[in-house]
């Protein structure tokens, strides 16, 4: 405990006393997600960009055209000028700023609301600079992309305190207390050190480095990956599925968590009892949902529930019936470039951009944004299958978290994700921890040694290397072989389980004979 606190106080002491007083606002998150959401029903997720700039060629023409008394205080206000350039959020191509301009339909967003934006967008102008990263590299980012759902919650908050608001500090510091519900739910669930253990890891790793603070709910996601492992483990699985629905609709990755107990569930309802063939409907259908677990049944009953609720409720937010639709557009867009438009991106499809160069091995595939992507697809599908083969056997027999948390292995797979998102990692430093609840898990105390050790070598090994390239293609190395070895353990454990389980039934003493049935009266 000691060591977290150390850990979690040096790391975010001072960044967290500015949050608190106002001093500091993380204006690069900010900009993005409070007001992205604030005129989501404008703006949807392509217009972010273009409307703010619209808005600051407005105030430029306002202090054109002022008096010179006018003019001389409006310069002192903090703005945009200097952006020459941005992301088109729809092609995704880097354009000056007329051409973004021009493309922009004005007549999506009232003159007043427009006004506001810049207004809004001018007050956290003051937050960042035009060093890199500054705000030239902000509106080159890749824009608002959270699910609809994030907007349930993100869109009322943001219209409810302004950027003129003394309340605004609660905007830069609305993960706090979701932070405290983790903490306090992780040290009930697993006791202290293991808790501490995560907390040091988490502000230790350079993956969060400045990032706890200042920004609009950035870490809800991680609140309910944690809430939903500390739920399940004390037995509150329907408050587990509804925890982690959160994430999984705002954030979409944690919902490959569910991956193993789905995998049981529907295992379990196709496994056919009686010896027939009868079709799974009707009561038939509900007779095969009783097969799964109950603990199963109550996790994914109040997961998909809570999803359905917040999947009704995000068509509420101003976009409609095309919420989902253009939501999708964007992701897949935002998908298929994420891995080239950083060096600093956690996942497989990153990994196989490292292709070595003459006097250079740390160095990414050469060529454009798409030849890089199409060089490392051989590569990625091959790792991809022998990840698959070894985690979905793997899957079929864990029980208690260990079925939540090996599916971690799926995202890498399946996603490239922001440094930051590899926060949920936290929770391999649990695997094999013994069931409070529910059926006995086969115990692997190699499993968390193993991942735990590989972690602290990610956080410890990360700053003497030579630069930030090195450093994340060293993090993805060492997360698919920690990944792999896992996947391979859990699948050897369960075979040598097997065959331990079968030599003891071939050992076992015969049963008596039963005695003779009596004779049927006539």
């Amino acid at each position: 405990m000691g060591l977290a606190l150390a850990a979690v106080t040096l790391q975010n002491g001072a960044y967290l006393s500015a949050s608190l007083t106002g001093e500091r606002v993380r204006a690069w998150n900010v900009f993005h997600y409070y007001i992205g959401s604030k005129y989501f029903a404008e703006l949807s997720y392509y217009d972010l960009y273009a409307a703010t700039l619209l808005a600051d060629d407005q105030w430029q023409e306002k202090k054109r055209t002022s008096s010179k008394e006018v003019r001389n205080r409006l310069k002192r206000i903090k703005d945009f000028r200097k952006i020459k350039a941005a992301r088109d959020q729809r092609d995704y191509q880097i354009k000056a700023r007329p051409e973004i301009v021009a493309d922009f339909d004005a007549e999506l967003i009232s003159p007043a609301r427009l006004q506001q934006l810049g207004q809004d967008s001018r007050y956290l102008r003051r937050f960042m600079g035009f060093r890199s990263p500054g705000w030239p590299d902000c509106f080159k980012d890749l824009g608002y992309n959270p699910a609809p759902a994030w907007t349930v919650i993100g869109t009322p908050l943001a219209n409810l305190i302004p950027t003129a608001s003394p309340w605004f500090w609660f905007i830069a510091n609305s993960d706090l207390p979701g932070y405290l519900l983790a903490f306090m739910l992780s040290w009930w669930a697993f006791g202290l050190r293991k808790t501490a253990l995560m907390a040091l890891w988490l502000s230790s790793f350079q993956i969060n480095e400045a990032r706890f603070t200042g920004g609009f709910l950035q870490y809800d996601w991680l609140v309910s990956v944690l809430c939903c492992i500390a739920l399940y483990h004390r037995g509150r699985h329907g408050l587990a599925g509804l925890a982690l629905s959160w994430g999984a609709m705002t954030r979409v990755f944690p919902g490959f968590l569910i991956a193993g107990i789905a995998l049981q569930a529907m295992v379990a309802m196709l496994r056919d009892k009686s010896g027939t063939k009868a079709a799974a409907t009707g009561l038939v259908a509900a007779s095969r949902w009783q097969r799964v677990e109950a603990s199963h049944r109550s996790f994914l009953s109040g997961f998909v529930l809570s999803c359905l609720v917040l999947f009704v409720g995000s068509h509420f937010t101003g976009g409609g019936l095309q919420t989902w639709p253009e939501w999708v557009d964007k992701i897949q867009r935002h998908s298929g470039t994420h891995a080239v438009t950083s060096n600093q991106r956690v996942g497989l499809g990153r990994m196989v951009i490292h292709k070595p160069q003459q006097g250079k091995f740390w160095a990414q595939a050469p060529g454009s944004r798409d030849e890089r992507i199409a060089q490392g697809q051989p590569r990625k599908r091959l790792l991809q299958c022998i990840g698959l083969l070894l985690l979905l056997p793997a899957l079929l027999r864990r029980r208690g978290i260990d079925a939540l948390i090996l599916p971690l292995f799926a995202v890498f797979l399946m996603v490239v994700l922001s440094r930051y998102y590899a926060s949920t990692w936290a929770i391999l430093f649990l695997l094999g921890t013994p069931n409070r609840a529910g059926p006995e898990n086969p115990v692997a105390r190699w499993a968390a040694p193993l991942a735990g050790a590989t972690l602290l070598l990610m956080a410890a090994g990360f700053y003497p290397l030579d630069n930030r390239t090195t450093a994340y293609f060293m993090v993805n190395y060492l997360s698919y072989g920690m990944f792999t070895v896992l996947a391979l353990g859990y699948l050897l454990q369960d075979l040598r389980d097997l065959r331990g389980r079968g030599r003891r039934r071939s050992q076992a003493a015969p049963l008596p004979p039963a005695p003779p049935a009596p004779p049927k009266r006539p």
